[in-house]
């Protein structure tokens, strides 16, 4: 994703999605932790 990070739509997208396994590229570490916080956990 850019430096705000995942769009919330994608987010859930993915959520229901229910992949065995994402692959997430980040040049932010603040977004990229807030983003898998949300993934792992829920929104």
């Amino acid at each position: 994703p850019n430096r705000p990070g995942m769009h919330m739509k994608l987010i859930r997208f993915l959520l229901k999605l229910k992949a065995p396994r994402i692959v997430y590229v980040s040049c932010n570490p603040a977004t990229c932790a807030r983003d898998l916080d949300y993934l792992c956990h829920g929104v």
